[in-house]
Order: C-alpha cells, then sequence, then structure tokens
C-alpha cells in the first residue's frame, strides 16, 4: 500500500510514525513545501530570542525519517489532488498515485488586507524561515507593533521586551487571547506586560502601514495615533491551508471536514490537525483545534485508523500550555464560553498570589478548564471532560484541586 501524507508537522508524522507501528511494508511519502525535517513550531519566538539553536527546534532528525522508512518530499508543495485517479498533483508538475492520502498541510497566517504588507519590516510568523528572517531584522530596530494579542503576539511582545525593544501591541478587542482568557486574567497579564514595558492598546486597530522606498516607517492607528515603528508583526490568527482543495470532491468548511475517524468525505483520504475540521459526536458539531496536543491526537487517530479495520475515534478536548513571562497558563477545552449565561462557573481567584483555577460547567459535567500558574492538574481536568463525568456533587473538591479522588 502506498500512503501519501501532505504537511510535516505534528499531524503528518504523528500519522507517519503510528503506521509503522503496525505495518513496516507500506510505502509512506511525506510531502512538505518547507525544506526542513518536523521542527517545533511553538518554539519559533524563543528561537527568535537565542534560547533555542536551530537544532534543538528540528524534532525529528534525518535518521526517525530513513529509521521508519519515510520518504520526505521538501520544498514542494501539493497543487492539486485527483480523488478518482488517486494522485497528487505538485508544484514541479510531478504526478504522485496514493492508496490512501492524509492531509495534514496545516494553515497559513491571516495578514488581512492592508496595502504595503509587503513593505521590509512586516512579518509574519509560521515557519522557520519567517523566524529567521525576524530574527535577522530584529538586529537593527528599536521599535516593533504587534497586531493581535493572541498567544503568538504576546510570546513575540516578550521576546522583543527582552531584547530591549520598545513594543505596542494593538488589539481590536478589550480583552488578550479572548478565545482562552477571561477579564481577570487578560487583565492580569497586561500587568505583566506592562511591568516589562509593553504598550498594550485594547480597541485599537491598524489602519495603514507606512513607509518609504518600500521599508516600513511607521502605522496609523484607528485612533488616529500614528506610531514610529521599524518592524511590525501581522499575528492575527491563522486559517487552514485548503487552497489546492478547491474544486475537487473534498468537502470543506472553514477546514476540511471530517468525522470522529478523522475520514473525509472522499473514500481512503483523511485530515489531521490544523487543517482538519473534526466532527466531535458530544457536542453534535465540526471543530477545528489549533493547539499542539490536538495535532498529535489527530495524527495518531488518522494513523490509526489508515492501517486498522478496527477504527480508533478522537474526541477531541483541545489543551493548550503556554508560558508567558515564566508563567505557567493551560487552557482546557472551552474555558472561555461567549454566551455566559448558559454555563456555571467555579473560580478560585488567587491573581494576587499568580494563581487562578476556573471550570466551566454545562449540565453538571465540566466543558472547559483555565489554570494559571499551576498547570499540573490540565491533563486531570481534560479526562474530566472526556469522559463526561458529573461533578455536581464534587464542587468542594475541585476547587481544591483534588481532581484525582474524581477522576
Amino acid at each position: 500500500m502506498k500512503i501519501v501524507i501532505v504537511g510535516n508537522g505534528p499531524s503528518g508524522v504523528k500519522a507517519a510514525e503510528t503506521i509503522r507501528k503496525f505495518d513496516d511494508k507500506s510505502e509512506i511519502i511525506l510531502i512538505s513545501e518547507e525544506n526542513y525535517p518536523f521542527y517545533f513550531r511553538r518554539n519559533l519566538p524563543w528561537f527568535i530570542a537565542g534560547r533555542f539553536s536551530e537544532e534543538k527546534l528540528i524534532a525529528k532528525k534525518p535518521d526517525f525519517y530513513l529509521k521508519n522508512d519515510i520518504n520526505q518530499i521538501l520544498g514542494k508543495t501539493v497543487k492539486k489532488i485527483f480523488v478518482k485517479e488517486k494522485e497528487v498533483l505538485l508544484n514541479s508538475g510531478e504526478k504522485i498515485k496514493y492508496d490512501k492520502l492524509l492531509i495534514a498541510s496545516g494553515a497559513t497566517p491571516i495578514t488581512g488586507e492592508w496595502k504595503n504588507l509587503n513593505f521590509k519590516g512586516v512579518f509574519t510568523l509560521r515557519t522557520l524561515d519567517d523566524a529567521k528572517a525576524i530574527k535577522e531584522y530584529m538586529e537593527k530596530i528599536e521599535e516593533v507593533v504587534i497586531v493581535g494579542g493572541g498567544l503568538l503576539g504576546l510570546n513575540m511582545a516578550e521576546v522583543f521586551s527582552e531584547k530591549g525593544l520598545k513594543v505596542h501591541i494593538l488589539q481590536r478587542g478589550s480583552k488578550l487571547s479572548p478565545q482562552m482568557f477571561d477579564f481577570e486574567v487578560s487583565n492580569f497579564i497586561k500587568s505583566k506586560l506592562e511591568e516589562k514595558g509593553v504598550e498594550v492598546n485594547f480597541n485599537e486597530e491598524l489602519i495603514e502601514i507606512k513607509g518609504e522606498n518600500g521599508t516600513l516607517s511607521e502605522v496609523e492607528t484607528s485612533k488616529g495615533r500614528k506610531i514610529q515603528c521599524q518592524m511590525l508583526i501581522i499575528a492575527i490568527g491563522v486559517t487552514p491551508a485548503i487552497k489546492f482543495l478547491k474544486e475537487t470532491e473534498v468537502k470543506t468548511d472553514r477546514g476540511v471536514l471530517t468525522n470522529e475517524y478523522m475520514e473525509t468525505n472522499v473514500k481512503d483520504v483523511y485530515a489531521a490537525g490544523d487543517v482538519a475540521q473534526v466532527y466531535n459526536p458530544l457536542k453534535a458539531q465540526y471543530l477545528i483545534s489549533t493547539s499542539w496536543v490536538s495535532a498529535l491526537e489527530q495524527g495518531e487517530t488518522a494513523g490509526f485508523n489508515i492501517i486498522n479495520k478496527n477504527k480508533k475515534s478522537y474526541l477531541g478536548v483541545s489543551l493548550n500550555l503556554e508560558f508567558i513571562f515564566g508563567i505557567p497558563i493551560a487552557s482546557i477545552g472551552l474555558s472561555n464560553p461567549s454566551n455566559e449565561s448558559k454555563y456555571k462557573f467555579l473560580i478560585k481567584n488567587e491573581l494576587n498570589k499568580g494563581l487562578y483555577l476556573k471550570l466551566v460547567l454545562e449540565n453538571g459535567k465540566i466543558i472547559g478548564g483555565l489554570l494559571v500558574g499551576k498547570a499540573e492538574k490540565a491533563d486531570l481536568i481534560k479526562e474530566l471532560i472526556k469522559q463526561q463525568v458529573d461533578v455536581n456533587k464534587y464542587e468542594e473538591k475541585l476547587l481544591k484541586e483534588e481532581f484525582e479522588e474524581i477522576y
């Protein structure tokens, strides 16, 4: 059997690794538009900061691919797939046949529609080449504007402030990382940023990128301010990389639609990772998760189901673990729902000590959690969510973080 995997990120590599556990004969071809083996994308900010060398950033060395007999095709993109013929077309013109196909193409940065995005000094951060370019350019600047107060924007603010640069964050809403943080945690993180000299501007958006001779010199905001800067980081999110699936039979919405077995609507075609919009039978809806942990779990599920007749399901509960100025923050499941009236909240707020626990309950069951300062119990909360444990009579134990006794 010939298995083609589009994407060399966590889901694609985990799928290949899982396939090899059960099958040492099938041919595995892994296609990546980048020229590097699998690396820790989430650590790119710390590579820029100098905490990681390029060697330490690489998660799977060349001997991994040799040992597992995985054929890498690097530096090439998939332009289109032909599901009837069971083949993929590369940008080089080469066509590759497959028996089973895994789409693990990840996501691409959202850049907005501003003019002058091609100016020198304007960057997004998604790839190792992006990180190298930012790291080099950073040495000749003094002031930087970051558009977006999500996790990537916060990580980059930490990197730049460590380097002694003046940092401005423009956040269109009134909270940092709004899908993850509530107002209490957002304000806590904002105070930590300001202690480091970072200027956080809520309800303020980028309006115009300005410069001379194709080089950035300032930006104008929705409040009419002009901020002098030599670098602009666009960190407003990512979108699933599905352009090459247009005019194919594979169904897409925001991402590639799959069932809980990571199967698409097309026989022998699977999807996993940031590109996948997976059906969750517990919530009866299709969901995208961009967490590293989810990508690994989806890749493992896809790899297992590609090679085994007894299917394994993915009941996705996202888990994000981040460190912001050394503070561990874990978000599990639906940690900050928008319609608060539908849910019950258990909160232990000790942010004066740098600690915070929030659990989100629906019909007596935990559906989300947010931990600040201590994140050791994140996996236990995730299991309570997955197992749909009724915790109505355990509220006191939950607030004491005695999760083991419940599970």
